[in-house]
């Protein structure tokens, strides 16, 4: 028995560096899971927002509110950019930086009510609402921080891509 004396407590310190490491594993995944599933659900609001919004001049502030509502979870700071897009050609594409400032939140400004307002590269006016309607694709790039830097890894950039075909508003 004197010779077994502090053998429990070298096999806690060999179980408890496991058992931390899988606890801050958890952890870590458990945050880069909700981050993903943020901007998932933010980009689908987005496109949703996007299809119904069809060709009004306000469409791309419309799904950049809904993307700003959705973001809630995440946080609006590592967001690195929102774009809206035709999927069918990509050059008529325009990707919007959340800035957080006033009286624009986004650069380029897309709110056709504001001073600052930039025409996007897909005008919202040239957007086919008659059968067959143009399709409409919202992409989300966010920038994920590590919390624990258990992995040695540095941040990490995801995007998320939803596309959906605009809602009709002319029949016929």
């Amino acid at each position: 028995m004197k010779d077994e004396r502090g053998a429990t407590l070298v096999e806690f310190a060999i179980i408890s560096i496991l058992l931390f490491t899988v606890l801050y594993g958890i952890m870590e995944f458990s945050l880069a899971f909700k981050d993903w599933l943020s901007i998932s659900h933010a980009s689908r609001e987005g496109v949703r927002v996007g299809a119904v919004a069809g060709n009004d001049a306000a469409a791309d502030i419309e799904i950049l509110r809904a993307v700003e509502r959705a973001m809630t979870a995440a946080g609006m700071t590592n967001l690195v950019s929102v774009s809206v897009a035709n999927p069918d050609n990509m050059s008529e594409k325009t990707a919007y930086a959340w800035n957080g400032g006033t009286p624009c939140r986004w650069t380029p400004c897309p709110d056709p009510t504001e001073p600052a307002y930039v025409q996007p590269g897909w005008d919202p006016g040239s957007r086919k609402i008659s059968t067959p309607t143009d399709r409409i694709e919202v992409s989300i790039e966010f920038r994920h921080q590590w919390v624990t830097g258990l992995f040695s890894i540095g941040p990490t950039d995801w995007k998320k891509t939803v596309i959906m075909d605009i809602e009709p508003q002319v029949f016929g």
